[in-house]
């Protein structure tokens, strides 16, 4: 992959880029600093090497500047434009099925949102498609799961999930990798029983499983 980045000026003096926050500003940066050669990167990862809110990247996607699939991963909109590299050198990217959802018009990437890559729509069409599947982006990055969650109990995590917003107690991005760290030291047989022992006693946090060894240790979000 290669080591060098750039940002086309074009982009960056854009009313779209110019209105968002600061802090947004620099989560566009990094992320583009840390994208694959196809400009595809988990923003989850990003936050949490350098810091950064949700709130951000949403700002991010509301202005168009990064597209989102609800796996979590992005990729940045105006890519082929800030980069330009040898095809020749380029490493495909590892999110193939995130990739064959997009089309290419110039150099910007366009959610295909169903159509065949033949297919023309009206901009009102696809501006509208596009801010649903940005709106849902959302909130599957809100509750997002860390990557290579082969580990995690989906189930048991989706509960906890939806439990945590039935009490109005919003997760955010340092509570989830503060209660997956905690559930990825335990089997999924495990996981599922901190996780019911925490929605049946109308706890906030997860607790570690309690043996004659240890004390029960919490992370409250």
């Amino acid at each position: 992959m290669a080591q060098k980045r750039m940002f086309d000026k074009a982009i960056i003096e854009t009313d779209n880029f110019l209105n968002i926050s600061l802090s947004a500003k620099a989560l566009y940066f990094l992320l583009g600093m840390e994208a694959d050669d196809e400009g595809f990167v988990s923003p989850n990862r990003v936050i949490r090497l350098y810091g950064g809110e949700i709130g951000d990247l949403k700002n991010l996607m509301d202005s168009g500047l990064v597209i989102g699939f609800q796996t979590g991963v992005i990729v940045i909109t105006h890519w082929k434009e800030n980069n330009y590299l040898d095809k020749n050198r380029i490493k495909p990217t590892q999110y193939q099925n995130e990739a064959s959802m997009l089309l290419t018009k110039g150099n910007k990437y366009e959610l295909n949102n169903g159509s065949t890559r033949g297919e023309e729509r009206s901009i009102e069409e696809n501006r509208g498609e596009e801010n649903k599947e940005q709106a849902h982006l959302f909130e599957v990055n809100e509750i997002a799961v860390i990557e290579n969650n082969d580990w995690l109990n989906q189930q048991a995590w989706d509960n906890w999930v939806s439990y945590r917003k039935e009490i109005k107690k919003k997760l955010t991005p340092r509570s989830i990798a503060l209660q997956q760290d905690l559930l990825r030291k335990y089997n999924k047989e495990d996981q599922a029983k901190i996780i019911n022992a925490s929605i049946a006693s109308s706890w906030q946090g997860l607790f570690e499983l309690k043996t004659n060894n240890n004390a029960k240790k919490m992370y409250v979000a």
